[in-house]
């Protein structure tokens, strides 16, 4: 892009644009000089644009297999990868695995899920040369014990 602007009386100067795509981008102003001040350019500055992924997902128990979580980033982007975080408590967290997104940003991850309990998830994505860091809301999942359950359905 080369445009012009006016600068102010105190030789400052303001220029709003605005990108839309993702990438790496470089900028520097250049004052061609005038009668009574020489030419100059600045620095280059360089920045980059990335996706905002917008991270949702449901969770099912599926008998035999477990906890099946499919999701979505909301960018249609291929091999972004997802981390599943759990937590006991909502505060500490623990990484339970590592995903990659699929070529329309969903992803699926079984969870064999041995314990019982109200459990918290949520799914995190890092910040990637194309994508900001990320956070899903967290979801509360409840497991029941299938021993406890056997034991509360029986007519004694």
């Amino acid at each position: 892009i080369t445009d012009s602007v006016k600068t102010l009386s105190d030789g400052s100067f303001t220029y709003t644009f605005s990108v839309d795509e993702l990438g790496l981008y470089k900028v520097y102003a250049r004052f061609g000089g005038n009668e009574k001040y020489y030419g100059s350019t600045s620095n280059i500055v360089g920045f980059t644009v990335k996706a905002k992924p917008s991270i949702s997902f449901d969770v099912t128990y599926v008998e035999g297999a477990g906890l099946v979580i499919n999701g979505s980033l909301g960018l249609s982007m291929e091999d972004i990868p997802l981390k599943l975080l759990i937590s006991f408590d909502n505060k500490t967290w623990f990484e339970y695995c590592n995903v990659t997104s699929g070529c329309l940003g969903n992803y699926s991850i079984v969870m064999n899920a041995s314990i019982y309990g109200v459990l918290y998830i949520k799914i995190v994505t890092p910040e990637t040369s194309v994508t900001q860091r990320s956070e899903s809301n967290t979801s509360i999942v409840k497991l029941k014990s299938p021993v406890e359950e056997s034991l509360r359905n029986m007519n004694i």
